[in-house]
């Protein structure tokens, strides 16, 4: 359970970063669907196709030590995503695909499990795959399309989705 309000926080901060208001002019978003349907319709003929791109991760561990490392990233949207923890040719690697994780140590396929990363939905596949793909996706993980509000963020005008407004 607590995974599932993680990712639903998660998504909430996604999408208030992702859907400025001015993005979509004077057009009447009402509700999370309607936003996830003008997100996608903005960008579905310009969004890319395929991107690789590095990032430094820190690991915050129980014990109170870090570990830094730089994760390797490739795209093809959507919906495949390969992540190499390290360098490539170590073979410590993680491939989402299908809402399944596959992950590999030392190049040997080590365990598989269900995933759904809504990060790679939220901030890629929405702009690449059909709305009603996105929204089947973001009801299976219980986001509550009908809490929908609009937030200033970092002096900007967003819309906040999955969560009600704080009073």
């Amino acid at each position: 359970m607590k995974s599932r309000i993680s990712v639903a926080l998660s998504m909430c901060l996604v999408v208030v970063f992702f859907a400025g208001l001015a993005a979509f002019g004077s057009e009447a978003i009402q509700n999370g669907e309607a936003l996830v349907r003008a997100m996608h319709g903005r960008y579905e003929k310009t969004w890319y196709e395929t991107t690789t791109f590095t990032q430094k991760s820190t690991t915050y561990n129980p014990d109170g030590t870090t570990k830094v490392a730089t994760w390797y990233e490739a795209a093809s949207l959507p919906g495949k995503l390969r992540i190499d923890f390290g360098e490539p040719s170590e073979g410590n690697a993680a491939i989402l695909v299908d809402n399944t994780a596959y992950f590999f140590q030392k190049g040997q396929q080590a365990s598989t499990r269900p995933y759904m990363n809504m990060l790679l939905v939220l901030g890629f596949d929405i702009y690449r795959q059909s709305p009603e793909a996105t929204l089947a996706e973001l009801k299976q993980e219980g986001i509550d399309l009908t809490k929908f509000h609009e937030e200033d963020w970092q002096g900007e005008p967003t819309y906040v989705v999955g969560a009600d407004k704080a009073i």
